[in-house]
């Protein structure tokens, strides 16, 4: 299919390829109870006191169901449960030789339409094409949308991935110039920079000059202060002093796996061979 070379078209020629108590009163005792007038005046203040004490009670009761009742019908808030994780998504299988051939001959009109839109982001472009799509069977019209969708994750997570593998190879090259230098390999580094994985989930890291001052990143010549990273980066030196790895891990598919991109070098009789970069 021949595309033109616009932007939104280049994109979409890409796709292609890819939680109470209370107390009782004590009683008072007297002479004036021995008498029987005082018999009954005491019996009479022992009564009034009973009473007072039973309508006390009685108040303590009624304030004490009152209050529990309070307490159901308003319980007290509880702590603010933490957020949930997001939701981690598998990361789309490539598009296989079939479904290519299906793309270009069920999808061609879905990709015109899509050609028609402008823009840098070809998801936003399918988007916008879907609310006004092209006049074809239902059916081709849901499987394209599939198709192209998985292509366009694929696309956009192998250009985020372009970073990873630039930044290793500066960090070969560097293992590579230290050894003919000093012919010995840098250390390996103490943590990876950003240390926190986490921090890279939702965008990009933003270096400082503090994170790059360690023995290994001054040894390999390597900084990425200012610039904008979407991978974590570390070095490890095998203790022997024969064998390095460098390591790229990010999540280049939004709300999707950790994705960790490596390559070792080995010192060999010819010099230092550094096998190609592998994912996993």
């Amino acid at each position: 299919m021949l595309l033109r070379k616009s932007l939104p078209q280049a994109l979409a020629a890409a796709v292609l390829a890819l939680p109470l108590a209370c107390g009782s009163p004590g009683a008072a005792s007297g002479d004036p109870a021995d008498s029987p007038a005082g018999a009954n005046n005491a019996n009479a203040n022992a009564n009034a006191k009973n009473a007072d004490g039973a309508g006390e009670a009685k108040k303590t009761a009624e304030n004490e169901t009152t209050a529990a009742e309070t307490n159901a019908q308003n319980p007290p808030a509880a702590e603010a449960a933490a957020p949930p994780p997001e939701p981690t998504e598998p990361a789309p299988e490539p598009i296989t030789e079939a479904e290519g051939k299906e793309l270009q001959k069920k999808c061609g009109p879905l990709q015109k339409a899509m050609m028609r839109h402008k823009g840098n982001d070809p998801s936003k472009i399918l988007e916008e094409t879907l609310k006004k799509p092209p006049k074809m069977p239902a059916a081709d019209l849901e499987r394209c949308t599939e198709l192209l969708t998985r292509s366009i994750k694929l696309y956009l997570a192998a250009a985020i991935e372009v970073e990873a593998k630039l930044t290793l190879t500066r960090l070969v090259k560097g293992m590579v110039a230290a050894y003919q230098d000093k012919r010995a390999l840098c250390p390996g580094t103490e943590k990876p920079v950003p240390a926190d994985l986490a921090r890279l989930k939702s965008e990009p890291y933003e270096s400082t000059a503090a994170d790059w001052d360690t023995p290994a990143f001054k040894c390999l010549g390597f900084s990425m202060e200012g610039q904008n990273q979407r991978f974590q980066y570390e070095v490890r030196t095998d203790p022997g002093g024969k064998k390095f790895t460098v390591i790229a891990r990010g999540f280049p598919h939004k709300n999707g796996p950790v994705v960790e991109i490596a390559q070792v070098g080995s010192i060999t009789e010819k010099g230092i061979e550094v096998a190609p970069p592998t994912k996993r």
